[in-house]
């Protein structure tokens, strides 16, 4: 299973989705972590990395752990894309 992924990065694991079907937000910031890694060494994974930091603000605007006008921020970000 050598993907691009263990390539680029070999001592991450691969993010898989959890069993249950659900992410939960600090399942999507690692996720954005390890994204945002991939980006530095090749610009292609940049859409992946813009799609899972609207999926992050998404999640903690669901999650209430945004403030009122951060939660305002993501549903517009959200939003335009």
């Amino acid at each position: 299973m050598g993907g691009v992924i263990s390539n680029a990065l070999p001592s991450l694991p691969y993010c898989i989705a959890p069993r249950s079907g659900t992410w939960t937000v600090a399942r999507l910031r690692k996720a954005l972590q390890m994204i945002a890694q991939l980006v530095i060494e090749d610009v292609s994974y940049l859409p992946i990395f813009e799609r899972l930091e609207r999926e992050v603000a998404l999640a903690e605007v669901q999650a209430g752990t945004l403030d009122p006008v951060e939660k305002a921020r993501a549903i517009a970000r959200a939003v335009r894309h």
